[in-house]
């Protein structure tokens, strides 16, 4: 069974860089479909709540939080599927700890991975 999401509208398929807070830091929508979403209306936004609504029960943002908090983890993946209007996207977390390439300079990269799911 796939969660619900808020909105069509409210979904930007691409790539995006997030802070310890959830909050989109770098968006690249190439070589995906994009609905309405672009840099600018992204970017500051947090994933969570305004990008990527996950519903509740779904424990996406938990485990991230967890992440975040220290978790014992160096490197975690995390993947969920909805059905929005019709249809079935992916999210992807990639999370790891003491990397020096991160915009947040904060010792984590956060990649968030959102796809239409064939």
């Amino acid at each position: 069974m796939y969660p619900q999401a808020a909105s069509q509208a409210s979904i930007a398929f691409g790539l995006m860089e997030l802070d310890s807070s959830g909050k989109v830091i770098r968006y690249c929508s190439e070589g995906c479909e994009s609905i309405a979403a672009t840099r600018e209306t992204v970017i500051g936004k947090n994933f969570f709540n305004e990008v990527v609504p996950t519903g509740p029960g779904i424990g996406l943002k938990t485990q991230f939080d967890r992440f975040i908090a220290a978790g014992p983890n160096m490197f975690e993946k995390i993947e969920r599927q909805y059905k929005l209007a019709g249809q079935k996207i992916r999210v992807q977390l990639l999370l790891s700890r003491n990397v020096a390439r991160s915009s947040a300079k904060n010792g984590f990269l956060v990649l968030a991975r959102v796809t239409p799911k064939p």
